[in-house]
């Protein structure tokens, strides 16, 4: 890795790592940022500003995935290298990993990492003090269960930089992936969707396909929903594909989303392969909605694409 050339922005390892090489790409990626880190010694941080890279590639996509027979520590090692990193002299500027600083996206599906390391690998995102620049994160495929780590780190971020908190903080991630992680086995998805009322989460897209996710207790996923709905805008994608979802759940939906009469944001809504399938009415509604959400943030791209025109002038 400390050899590829600058223009090298995205990498990707499908299956094709075992410990021995993971641990030396993890090497690699470590030493090329204690060589940039050197070469940032010398620099004057008041005009170069601190997370630019001086020397060595900026990733912006890195996947490592399918690969369930990695052990766990080397993920915990490598997850370090997304984190800040203190500058040498003790001054205190903060340092992302250089090879990581530009790092937008990440695909670690198909790992079976398990609740504990996905919830490490979020302490970082949703860390303020961390740097990180994550905005796409894919964990499906990773056994995340029941959640409850999961469920802490989130539940942290929420009560230390809420906007009603004393220090309101919005992360970078835009996009989680959670797909296919038997999220059925507790109320993680039910929690997620709750926290992202009033936007809290700050997440515009996520995906919590194949996870055989239905009515929890009585409560209703396309209820809650609902609430996120009408509280926030942020919200344009869910995929909630191939789970149990019952046909009064999707009705009620369709009914309620139609009483906010267009004042939505949500542009997708993933319900394919659902079991019980949908009907053809409920397919039209669906889409309805649906339409309602695209005409708004349409119409919201082209009144923001005319203020920047008009500032350019």
């Amino acid at each position: 890795a400390g050899s590829l050339p600058p223009w090298v922005t995205c990498l990707t390892f499908d299956n094709v790592l075992s410990d021995v090489s993971f641990a030396q790409l993890v090497s690699a990626l470590k030493a090329m940022g204690q060589l940039d880190l050197t070469d940032n010694n010398s620099l004057d941080h008041s005009v170069i500003p601190q997370q630019s890279s001086v020397a060595g590639a900026a990733f912006e996509f890195l996947a490592i995935c399918n690969s369930p027979g990695l052990r766990g520590e080397i993920f915990m090692s490598f997850f370090e290298l997304i984190g800040s990193q203190l500058h040498p002299s003790g001054g205190g500027l903060g340092f992302r990993h250089p090879s990581l600083q530009s790092l937008v996206a990440l695909d670690l599906s198909g790992n079976l990492l398990g609740d504990d390391s996905v919830a490490a690998l979020l302490s970082i995102v949703y860390n303020k003090d961390s740097l990180c620049s994550l905005e796409r994160l894919d964990v499906s495929q990773n056994a995340i269960c029941s959640g409850d780590s999961t469920r802490q780190v989130l539940e942290q971020y929420m009560k230390t930089h809420s906007r009603s908190s004393s220090d309101p903080w919005c992360a970078s991630l835009s996009w989680l992936g959670l797909g296919s992680n038997n999220l059925n086995q507790g109320r993680l998805a039910l929690d997620i969707l709750e926290m992202m009322i009033d936007d809290g989460l700050g997440l515009s897209a996520i995906d919590l396909s194949n996870n055989d996710l239905s009515e929890w207790d009585g409560e209703d996923l396309l209820q809650v929903l609902l609430r996120v709905l009408k509280s926030g805008r942020m919200l344009c994608s869910l995929d909630l594909s191939s789970n149990s979802l019952s046909n009064s759940s999707i009705e009620e939906f369709i009914e309620g989303a139609k009483s906010l009469e267009g004042s939505h944001w949500l542009a997708y809504l993933g319900l394919t392969n659902n079991e019980p399938p949908l009907n053809r009415i409920q397919i039209y509604g669906i889409k309805d909605v649906l339409s309602q959400g695209k005409i708004r943030r349409v119409g919201r791209f082209n009144v923001e694409k005319h203020q920047t025109t008009m500032r350019l002038l």
